[in-house]
């Protein structure tokens, strides 16, 4: 009997350990996917994959009852706004801004869930601790913005580049955080699996879709695709998807939300490290001031 609990020990330390490390390194592997790879043609080959994959897997676990039109609606919502924007936008952004301040831009998201949702924007004027969380939030936001703007210019990112891969960045969280408060009360019925497969079908067919009209395929030819991006590419569709995805899902079912959530934290630091060690990517001073700026804030916002 004591071989269960160590073994469930193993599989949560292990399942942490794919939520931290590998989901902190899928914005390098992004980064390198994206250097022989078309940005919308690469998510959108990651995303109808996997989608694919986890929405049959779902399908047999309910029976395999097909989703209603109504559910498949709110899927296409949250695949337009969780899946074709925000990792559109990262993909197309992670051409011009670094890895490592892309993972970091990327964890304001809280910041824009407590502005775009009106019971908690309320609170903004009687809570001096999520007042203080968004205002640190956005300044650490600036900070990053300036101290890697310095950094890349001397790189060959040029300024108007580097500023619309910022702008995108922004755009991704936006988008990320409208989604989770138009989809977190719909399809509660369909169970997780599926209705993830769902999202992520939905929204990695529209990748290729936009893909198709941006131009990708005229100019895509397999035989230029390096090594390194086509297994960045397998890397992202399965341990950054198919694995940690699962990992996520589990991890909610026997930790507390508040513990599993830790990863948010944890997501950007890890980046912003494999990006320098293993990239060459900037690191100053002031961009690791302002990335525990923005996760302190984080921090704040949910506690608040």
């Amino acid at each position: 009997m004591p071989a269960a609990p160590a073994t469930t020990r193993l599989l949560i330390i292990l399942a942490f350990g794919a939520i931290y490390l590998i989901w902190g390194s899928t914005f390098l592997a992004i980064a390198w996917a994206v250097e022989t790879i078309p940005p919308f043609l690469m998510m959108g080959l990651r995303f109808s994959v996997a989608g694919l994959t986890i929405f049959v897997y779902g399908l047999q676990r309910s029976g395999k009852a097909m989703p209603t039109g109504q559910q498949w609606f709110w899927g296409a919502v949250a695949g337009i706004l969780m899946i074709l924007v925000d990792y559109g936008a990262l993909s197309w952004a992670e051409q011009y801004v670094p890895s490592g301040v892309a993972s970091v831009v990327m964890a304001t998201t809280p910041i824009w869930l407590v502005l775009f949702d009106g019971r908690q924007r309320s609170q903004l004027l009687t809570s001096k601790t999520l007042a203080a969380g968004i205002g640190a939030g956005l300044v650490g936001v600036w900070l990053i913005y300036w101290s890697s703007r310095q950094a890349v210019s001397g790189v060959g990112v040029t300024g108007s580049r580097y500023v619309q891969g910022m702008a995108a960045l922004l755009i991704a969280s936006v988008s990320w955080a409208v989604g989770t408060l138009l989809y977190r009360d719909r399809n509660t019925e369909v169970n997780v699996p599926t209705r993830m497969g769902m999202q992520m079908l939905v929204g990695g067919s529209l990748l290729l879709v936009v893909s198709g009209l941006a131009g990708e395929w005229r100019t895509f030819s397999v035989g230029h695709v390096s090594t390194t991006s086509w297994l960045s590419l397998v890397y992202l569709i399965t341990l950054g998807t198919l694995v940690a995805h699962t990992a996520y899902l589990w991890l909610l079912q026997v930790q507390p939300p508040a513990l599993v959530g830790t990863y948010a934290y944890v997501n950007p630091v890890i980046a912003l490290l494999l990006g320098w060690w293993l990239d060459d990517e900037p690191l100053t001073l002031v961009i690791g001031l302002a990335t525990l700026i923005i996760l302190g804030a984080v921090i704040l916002i949910r506690r608040a």
